[in-house]
Order: C-alpha cells, then sequence, then structure tokens
C-alpha cells in the first residue's frame, strides 16, 4: 500500500507538471502572454525535478507525512512534520 501511494505521488506531480507546460503552450500560441527563454525552461524543469525528488525521498513510508525540512548535506534528520 505505501509503495503504491508513493507511485501515485509520482504521477500526479508528473501530470501536474505536463499540464501546466501545455497551458502555457495554449497561451502562448492563442498570442497570450509570454514565452520562456529556453535557459529559464531548463531552470524550471530542474526546479521541477528537486521538487519532486524532495517529496519522494523525505515522505515517511508508514504515516505518509513529509518533513517541514530537510538537512543541506542530504543525511538523516529528525525534523518533524507538519499536518
Amino acid at each position: 500500500m505505501v509503495e503504491v501511494s508513493r507511485v501515485f505521488a509520482m504521477v500526479v506531480c508528473a501530470v501536474a507538471m505536463v499540464h501546466g507546460v501545455r497551458a502555457q503552450e495554449a497561451w502562448v500560441g492563442a498570442g497570450g502572454g509570454y514565452g520562456v527563454a529556453k535557459e529559464d525552461a531548463v531552470l524550471l524543469d530542474e526546479v521541477q525535478r528537486r521538487a519532486v525528488l524532495f517529496f519522494t525521498e523525505h515522505t515517511d513510508a508508514v504515516t505518509g507525512l513529509t518533513r517541514d525540512r530537510a538537512p543541506n548535506n542530504g543525511g538523516g534528520s529528525r525534523a518533524p512534520s507538519s499536518v
């Protein structure tokens, strides 16, 4: 059950990212808004990838709670999770 919920969370995040890109393309294609430079798109992709990675790495397998923060050295943490 825990593995299923983790996979579900990753799928939801991926769908949300794809939907955001398609919505932006439709908006720009319709003559509204602005386009994103290629360098900015690469940065946004990296930020989105790291955000999803944070949740997949720091969500407790038993409780499903995600830590409020994680150490920057990649080590373990006893930081609390908020509800």
